[in-house]
């Protein structure tokens, strides 16, 4: 099963006052959120959130750390670093005592905010649970394979069944190991990138994001969840 999620697409200069969150107005408990720079081609940015600037220099394919602020309505905002020059500006409602990943997504000209929820259940002894997110725009749906290192993909089963760009995985969960992800275009074995092998540990949670490199081909990002 995979979560479609809603995709707000705004022009590079619009202002506009958009929900991205699921709210939960009025609640004076915290919640946490960051943000992965996933659009292919654009320039680092900032992170500003009630003008006040909270991460810097976010480059492509990276991510801010987990930022703590209160729940309720907030303006969120995307600058190119050390520039005035707003990306994306919209009124964002964060809910009470959640955790929450942003995707800036999509090609510059039509850069796009994707609010996914992260899963924070704890991970049952001795596995490790994951997400797969298709951010990659020039790779229509995937198909994600977490095998051991080295695996040839030809007679096995995918993991995952065709993501969606801009849709995410439920979270797999697995026993502690060394794996890597394989995302294939969807019903064939046709790979379009390989993660590479990585020590998933027992009691950690991860996301592994596909991208679309800037001057074709494709790329991953592996973040941590907890």
């Amino acid at each position: 099963m995979n979560l479609k999620l809603v995709r707000f697409v705004v022009a590079t200069s619009a202002l506009a006052l958009v929900t991205l969150f699921t709210a939960s107005c009025g609640s004076s408990s915290s919640t946490k959120f960051r943000v992965i720079n996933a659009s292919p081609g654009e320039s680092n940015f900032d992170v500003s959130l009630d003008s006040k600037v909270v991460a810097t220099n976010i480059a492509y394919g990276a991510a801010t750390s987990y930022l703590t602020t209160g729940s309720g309505s907030h303006q969120f905002q995307l600058n190119l670093t050390g520039s005035t020059n707003s990306l994306l500006s919209r009124s964002a409602s964060f809910a009470a005592n959640t955790q929450t990943t942003v995707l800036a997504t999509d090609y510059p000209a039509q850069i796009a905010a994707i609010s996914l929820l992260d899963d924070t259940t704890t991970p049952t002894t001795g596995n490790f649970r994951l997400r797969l997110i298709n951010a990659a725009p020039s790779a229509g749906a995937v198909d994600a394979y977490v095998v051991a290192p080295s695996t040839d993909v030809t007679g096995v089963s995918p993991t995952v069944t065709s993501i969606t760009f801009e849709a995410q995985s439920i979270y797999q969960s697995l026993a502690a190991g060394n794996f890597e992800v394989i995302f294939t275009q969807a019903g064939t074995k046709n790979v379009l990138a390989v993660s590479g092998s990585s020590a998933l540990a027992t009691g950690k949670i991860y996301s592994v994001v596909l991208l679309s490199q800037t001057f074709g081909g494709f790329t991953t990002a592996q973040l941590s969840d907890n």
